[in-house]
């Protein structure tokens, strides 16, 4: 009788360490699969604990991120990591239905009942390696200058189908300029009352 209550005891204890809550602490992002220190606490701290994402979402949580860890038959050196979430830096007051992605910078991507927000968080964007970009849209508002480094060439490199200007590296201020002091070659003037018609700009604006 003895025997069956110290195994019953056992298997209760197992698993009562099947699941584990924590805070991250330090961890490795470099090898196939990120590796995470979780002080789960006051004097249990388990290393190198595999932390599972969803696929094409990665993220390498701030020290002090709430860890969610289950316990392989509640052996404490087989764990993964199966949730974490960090409280000081969470988007709050999201509404039914809305999805945001965010970091501790304040950069963040929210798709929100009136639309999408992308917020840089006072750090520079970048789209890279791409052949084409397309914006699909009746009407692009910038409320800031525009600078465009390199030529156009609206032949090759970039395709219009509203209005653009060669400038090399100017603002839209200084693109502005360079349009107001433009001219067209006129060829045939007459005097008196005859009319001519001016050929398309020819010279680059």
């Amino acid at each position: 009788m003895s025997d069956v209550s110290g195994a019953i005891e056992r298997m209760y204890r197992r698993i009562l360490l099947i699941v584990g809550r924590g805070r991250t602490q330090t961890g490795s992002d470099d090898g196939a699969v990120q590796l995470q220190q979780v002080r789960l606490g006051r004097m249990d701290t388990v290393d190198n604990v595999p932390r599972l994402a969803e696929y094409g979402f990665n993220s390498m949580p701030p020290p002090d991120t709430d860890a969610i860890v289950l316990f392989v038959g509640g052996n404490r050196s087989n764990g993964v990591i199966v949730a974490t979430g960090n409280q000081r830096f969470r988007m709050r007051s999201l509404r039914p239905g809305e999805v945001s992605i965010s970091d501790n910078l304040g950069q963040s991507v929210l798709l929100s009942q009136d639309g999408i927000v992308v917020n840089g968080g006072g750090l520079p964007m970048r789209i890279e390696n791409t052949p084409e970009v397309t914006v699909d849209t009746p009407k692009a508002i910038f409320t800031g200058d525009v600078q465009i480094d390199g030529n156009l060439d609206v032949d090759g490199n970039i395709v219009a189908q509203g209005d653009i200007s060669d400038h090399g590296v100017k603002s839209m201020a200084g693109m502005r300029e360079v349009y107001n002091g433009h001219s067209h070659p006129v060829e045939g003037v007459k005097a008196g009352t005859d009319s001519v018609t001016s050929k398309k700009p020819g010279q680059g604006q």
